[in-house]
């Protein structure tokens, strides 16, 4: 990493490209995984997701703003904000924490979420209320947003709704469970469509949602 810090220091003629890529070479050699506290927390994200979105948010600008909606015990919170962490960012993470639109019973997960994330301090910023209501008392302007909340199709294309036109054009848009919930492939095909190119090694947009490297998520550079 010093090497290419180095080059930019001295502003010599070589491509931003190339040296982006050696970035992400370095980082992801140096920052292989997210810590052991992050990949343990209990969640429905399988260990190749967890390291996609690991992977992904590490290729993020410096001081980037990230946001999940949904966020249930922490799980995808500690893994995407521990790269953030390298990455000088912040993480907003909204959730109402009572585990509505879940397959287990309704509960309160606030202190878990709390607890799970509490080694990355303030990267992580919490806001406890409905995706919606958050969206319209927060102005911010995203590099990368991840959405696993409620997957109906109406809460679905209201998040989309709300969250989207925050996206910087050029951003990363993650969606989860797109293999199998009818409200987020019609969300994708909705709000989605043609406003966005592939990540490479990640479901293309002409075979949305299926197949891919991890057929139920989709992370996408999202066009605006």
């Amino acid at each position: 990493m010093s090497a290419i810090s180095e080059l930019l220091r001295q502003n010599l003629a070589v491509p931003r490209k190339v040296l982006g890529r050696a970035r992400n070479v370095v980082n992801r050699m140096v920052y292989s995984s997210p810590p052991e506290f992050a990949m343990r927390v209990a969640t429905h994200l399988t260990n190749e997701e967890k390291l996609a979105l690991y992977w992904q948010a590490l290729k993020l600008p410096r001081n980037c703003v990230a946001l999940e909606v949904g966020s249930y015990l922490g799980a995808s919170a500690c893994v995407i904000g521990s790269a953030i962490a390298r990455r000088n960012g912040l993480l907003h993470c909204v959730d109402t924490w009572q585990n509505q639109a879940m397959d287990t019973p309704e509960r309160d997960t606030w202190p878990e979420f709390q607890a799970n994330t509490e080694p990355l301090g303030a990267v992580v910023v919490p806001h406890q209320g409905l995706s919606t209501d958050v969206a319209r008392h927060l102005s911010v302007a995203l590099d990368f947003l991840f959405i696993d909340g409620d997957h109906s199709e109406e809460a679905v294309d209201a998040d989309l709704s709300a969250w989207l036109p925050k996206v910087k054009p050029g951003g990363i848009v993650a969606m989860h469970d797109v293999g199998w919930a009818e409200g987020v492939r019609k969300g994708i095909e909705k709000h989605l469509r043609g406003r966005i190119t592939s990540e490479k090694g990640i479901t293309s947009e002409k075979r949305l949602p299926q197949g891919g490297g991890w057929q139920n998520l989709m992370i996408c550079k999202f066009l605006g």
